[in-house]
């Protein structure tokens, strides 16, 4: 079984609604990590903006998971770990970087480096990597 990391994180303040959303967010990654077979060995729940990829909770992530404290990340999507496509990048490029994994309910995912991004944008489906074949 694999060491997993909960996060959570909800935009604005920890207000009543907010506090809702937070403990359903939970509810359902502890169900989704029993599902999957995770242990959960610790949990993050933050109220902040996603929209900085270098925020401080994300630092604290990458550093406990690169110190052994964890093997995996369950979120609820990518968006939990950054709004944008590149903070995402950047987040999975340094979770890579010390063997941790990303999790959602569905199983595992890849936040892929941007030139995947731009590959699967322009790629045409059929067509090989050289061409198209002809």
């Amino acid at each position: 079984m694999s060491r997993c990391c909960i996060y959570c994180r909800i935009g604005g303040t920890a207000n009543e609604p907010n506090q809702i959303a937070m403990n359903s967010q939970l509810e359902m990654l502890r169900k989704a990590a029993e599902d999957l077979g995770l242990t959960v060995v610790a949990e993050v729940t933050v109220f902040e903006s996603g929209t900085d990829p270098q925020r401080q909770s994300i630092k604290t992530l990458i550093r406990d998971g690169k110190h052994g404290g964890f093997d995996c990340v369950l979120i609820v999507d990518p968006s939990r770990l950054s709004r944008s496509t590149e903070g995402c990048t950047l987040i999975g490029q340094k979770l890579n970087q010390h063997g941790i994994r990303v999790y959602t309910p569905q199983g595992k995912i890849q936040l892929a480096p941007p030139h995947a991004f731009f590959y699967s944008r322009y790629h045409k489906e059929g067509e090989n990597d050289l061409g198209s074949g002809k």
